[in-house]
């Protein structure tokens, strides 16, 4: 890269800097993160200064990079966090007709109390 390009691109970064910043925090939501992607993708044109075609509109290019970068970002994060186990998640089913609530609501000793009902359901005693 000779002297007029790097000249050329300092004037691009610090013109397009803030807008990168406020367009990575919308992506991410974190402060420091925006920061360190919009250097990442300042960093990713620069690397391609030369081969940057100037017809096309380069703060266009370089959202194009930024959200690049965030994608990159986010994948690695996604690979890097653990999966929890959903088996030692789930909650152990009730043993008890009695532990779903029901049969200490009604105390009519109807069916639904004897087939073990879930917690949502409810019995109708009639009076004759």
């Amino acid at each position: 890269m000779d002297d007029n390009d790097e000249a050329r691109f300092r004037e691009f970064a610090s013109a397009q800097a803030h807008g990168l910043r406020r367009s990575a925090y919308l992506l991410c939501g974190d402060w420091h993160l925006a920061e360190d992607l919009m250097q990442n993708a300042l960093m990713r044109i620069y690397r391609a200064w030369s081969r940057i075609d100037v017809a096309e509109p380069l703060g266009n290019y370089a959202r194009k990079v930024l959200l690049r970068a965030w994608l990159d970002e986010w994948r690695l994060r996604e690979r890097r966090e653990p999966v929890p186990d959903l088996a030692d998640a789930a909650p152990a089913p009730p043993s008890t007709p009695s532990a779903t609530g029901h049969a200490t609501r009604c105390g009519a000793g109807c069916g639904s109390c004897r087939r073990g009902s879930g917690p949502r359901s409810s019995c109708v005693t009639s009076t004759n």
